[in-house]
């Protein structure tokens, strides 16, 4: 079993105002590429994850020189960049204005305030956040599959049938 929790933490994000955003395969890859660069560099190790119409969900242990703040200014930073700029690429712009925002420093608010974080200190809250993270698509109030490792967004398939699609996941026992 994973033999360390320091600094593994349950992390989850939402968009803003709980709207449906991450509604197809290209918006979504801006989430699983900025993830594996996160991997690819270091920065996090990612052992389970799942991604929602508005939300997602991580379980990842920071890398050596990484922090709770650093990860999550860099990581919903570039992603919203990311997603703004698609949406506008593909002439999609009127779904921007729910996210106008209304600081100046910034033209729209892509993600919630304040994404959560729950420190993962032993096998059993390990388990229980993995067991949450690939059960979320089959909930009744979301129904986006019938089972969790069919769900194309999620480390479930990983984990139940050895899939290798998420290459950048450091399995738990690792």
């Amino acid at each position: 079993m994973f033999s360390s929790f320091s600094d593994t933490c349950f992390f989850t994000a939402t968009i803003n105002s709980w709207k449906h955003l991450l509604s197809n395969e290209k918006r979504i890859s801006v989430l699983i590429d900025s993830l594996d660069y996160f991997c690819r560099e270091k920065r996090i190790q990612l052992h389970a994850f799942v991604i929602m119409p508005n939300h997602l969900h991580l379980i990842l242990t920071l890398g050596e020189n990484e922090s709770q703040l650093t990860f999550q200014r860099d990581f919903l930073k570039y992603t919203a960049q990311q997603l703004i700029k698609l949406i506008i690429e593909n002439n999609e712009d009127e779904e921007l204005l729910p996210y106008l925002s209304t600081q100046n420093d910034r033209i729209y608010h892509i993600w919630e305030r304040r994404p959560r974080w729950i420190p993962i200190d032993n096998a059993l809250i390990f388990e229980q956040k993995m067991q949450y993270v690939h059960e979320n698509p089959v909930q009744e109030k979301w129904s986006l599959s019938n089972h969790p490792e069919d769900y194309a967004w999620s480390s479930a398939s990983y984990y139940m049938s050895g899939d290798s699609s998420f290459y950048f996941l450091t399995d738990i026992d690792d």
